[in-house]
């Protein structure tokens, strides 16, 4: 299971029951539709984290049994002819680097350590990130076999809008983006990406002991492209992404908005906030509100990521209307 699906397994659940639970007695709790949002986003967070974490220590394991011959019984789900192909490509990688047999393994920030870093950016951040000061041929395998553990789970984003009375709450993790559309088709940016090139973040990062360096786009550890999100292991246990989110509110009479657009960065590495608008409400009509029409726009723009978009039409609140 990855960690979208983990999170859209159980994040809408556990929300909707704290939810109600407030609702029933709203005017003497002490919680806040912003509070309940940050508690529910960082347990979940913590959830994964302790399955990713013991998923995790057993691909070491699992790579000594391997190692030593005694595979009989696997310590994690990997098929073997995975874990096969994984060791060979491991060693073949390793003998290009015959220097770092018994060799300290040379750490400067923001420098792979190895052609194995460049290929494998999380066996990078292994080498970087352990205690150690030789590297053998079973620490590299062990390292890349972690990754490849690491990439089929992975993180997520995390964009939730929720609507109540008459504001409109927004809390965000990473760089999926929430972007209104108001009365005089303004986009209103709804949240704001964390990305490691900003200065807030960049600071947090140093300060965690972590650094930011280009590949393609600016990264955490060279690896990540985003400085907060959910899941992420081992980055999150290094402290350098955090799952904490921005929460934002919005006065629905204030803005009387037409549309709200939630969407991964996919799209917005295709459109700006005030294209997507633009492009939306020309669409409305369409079925979905013109989401699909947009995705495959961004894609025919040579969009590679993962576009995922949401469109939601507001009822119209003025009394004409209602009458």
């Amino acid at each position: 299971q990855t960690a979208a699906e983990y999170v859209k397994s159980r994040l809408p659940e556990a929300l909707k029951q704290h939810l109600q639970d407030y609702e029933k007695d709203k005017e003497n709790s002490v919680l806040s539709y912003q509070t309940i949002l940050e508690q529910q986003i960082l347990s979940i967070d913590r959830e994964m984290l302790e399955k990713l974490t013991v998923s995790y220590d057993e691909a070491g394991l699992s790579v000594g049994k391997y190692c030593s011959g005694d595979d009989s019984e696997p310590s994690v789900a990997f098929c073997t002819d995975d874990l096969e192909s994984f060791v060979k490509l491991s060693l073949m990688s390793l003998t290009l680097e015959t220097n770092l047999v018994n060799e300290k393994v040379p750490r400067f920030p923001g420098t792979p350590c190895t052609t194995i870093g460049n290929t494998y950016p999380a066996v990078g951040l292994e080498l970087r990130s352990v205690n150690q000061t030789s590297c053998t041929y079973l620490d590299v395998v062990e390292a890349n076999v972690k990754a490849m553990l690491t990439q089929r789970t992975q993180g997520t984003t995390c964009l939730i809008a929720l609507l109540s009375d008459k504001d409109l709450t927004v809390a965000n993790v990473g760089d999926s983006r929430g972007v209104l559309c108001d009365k005089d088709g303004n986009a209103i940016p709804l949240s704001h990406d964390h990305k490691p090139y900003q200065l807030k973040e960049r600071k947090r990062i140093k300060r965690a002991g972590g650094f930011i360096s280009f590949n393609g786009s600016w990264r955490v550890q060279g690896i990540l492209a985003m400085s907060r999100s959910l899941g992420d292991y081992p980055l999150k246990n290094l402290n350098v992404v955090i799952p904490d989110p921005d929460i934002l509110t919005f006065d629905l009479d204030k803005l009387q908005p037409e549309f709200m657009i939630l969407a991964s960065d996919g799209l917005w590495d295709a459109f700006s906030n005030e294209e997507a608008v633009r492009f939306i409400k020309e669409r409305l009509d369409e079925p979905h509100f013109g989401a699909k029409s947009i995705v495959l726009q961004s894609f025919y723009r040579g969009c590679p990521d993962n576009i995922t978009v949401m469109v939601v039409k507001f009822r119209n609140s003025s009394k004409t209307e209602e009458q």
